[in-house]
């Protein structure tokens, strides 16, 4: 094992933050230009109504936000904990989750209006994640962190079948999923994500390098052949609502499926990381560093821009004259135009937040005496 004072960077993350956050940007793109609330736009005739099919993979990228934030949180814990730093990191983490869930709230309002205020998302979700994660840790044992994944995992059909849909209040559309998609990223399943990102970092922590990726590689093919045997392992496409409840309050078979992607892919970036080299203010750092303001200002660049642009679009009639129709270019150009203003919050995070430094110095000074 090697101590976490001495344990490396991590480039093989930060590579996949990037990638997940270009992913989504492109994904909540291609919703919002290519479908009517969720509704797919091209009839199933069209070669592109296939490609979309096939597409569906990208859709592991904004999935894979909330594993990604728990591994974030493990690797805030650079050092193991004292007794005494325990209430401190309690409060830290309540008040990390009260500013998590603040900012998404925020984001529903300056996204959508005041109407969509108390719809419960990602940040949200990774709120509660945090704060339940966090206070699992305290006594500095991965174990218990696991053990709620898995816990989450098992019950979230089980109960699903105690409470279904019909008979959810608020609360518990929240918990286990909103049929009529006011309410997303339902804690149960994907809370355990949260879980499994945690404990993958804290892997990586304990771990040579070469012990890592052999973990890393056996559970993720486990998974991943797992999920495939139970017949899911990339999210569903349904032209009916692209987002809708098979993503959304997905099997326990899809959850499976992605974490064992990711561990896969975690495992073949970890081998040559050492090969990998970012610069400082470039594309990579700027796309991983900046992932929590650049999804939050494309939400809110993107839902706004697209309103306005794409309202008055006779989407049939684009359809039935895609290739004579300019205006069919704006629904492939959209999605990409978004990266632009994402690397510049990146960039503005990297350069503005994270690399300024507050240098305070004393110095003593001599009265003269009276």
């Amino acid at each position: 094992m090697q101590s976490a004072a001495t344990r490396p960077l991590w480039p093989a993350f930060d590579l996949i933050k990037c990638a997940c956050a270009v992913g989504m940007v492109l994904a909540h793109g291609l919703y919002w230009t290519w479908t009517v609330h969720g509704r797919f736009i091209l009839p199933p005739e069209s070669p592109w109504f296939t490609a979309f099919q096939w597409g569906m993979f990208l859709g592991v990228c904004p999935l894979a936000l909330p594993f990604l934030a728990g591994a974030a949180l493990r690797l805030r814990y650079a050092a193991p904990l004292s007794e005494h730093e325990s209430s401190s990191i309690l409060r830290t983490l309540a008040l990390q989750s009260v500013v998590l869930a603040i900012l998404g709230y925020l984001m529903n309002v300056l996204a959508a209006g005041w109407y969509d205020l108390s719809a419960w998302n990602v940040l949200q979700l990774i709120a509660v994640s945090f704060l339940l994660t966090g206070t699992l840790y305290l006594r500095k044992s991965v174990l218990p962190v696991a053990a709620f994944g898995l816990l989450v995992l098992a019950l979230t059909d089980p109960l699903r079948d105690i409470l279904p849909n019909q008979d959810r209040g608020a609360l518990f559309r929240v918990i286990l999923g909103d049929p009529l998609d006011w309410h997303q990223w339902p804690i149960f399943p994907w809370s355990a994500t949260v879980a499994f990102g945690f404990v993958l970092a804290d892997a990586y922590f304990r771990f040579s390098r070469d012990h890592f990726v052999w973990i890393c590689t056996a559970s993720g093919v486990l998974l991943a052949a797992l999920a495939g045997a139970l017949g899911r392992i990339t999210p569903a496409f349904d032209p009916k609502n692209l987002i809708g409840s098979q993503i959304m309050q997905p099997p326990v078979a899809l959850v499976l499926g992605i974490v064992g992607v990711l561990l896969l892919v975690f495992a073949s970036l970890t081998t040559i990381q050492s090969r990998i080299h970012f610069s400082r203010n470039g594309f990579v750092r700027c796309f991983s560093g900046g992932i929590l303001w650049i999804y939050l200002i494309h939400m809110i660049i993107g839902v706004r821009v697209s309103n306005i642009i794409l309202r008055n679009f006779d989407y049939n009639a684009i359809v039935m004259a895609w290739s004579r129709d300019l205006r069919a270019t704006m629904l492939i150009a959209f999605p990409a135009l978004l990266l632009l203003p994402s690397w510049a919050v990146g960039y503005c995070t990297i350069v503005w937040l994270h690399d300024k430094r507050v240098s305070i110095r004393l110095r003593r000074v001599e009265y003269p005496r009276a």
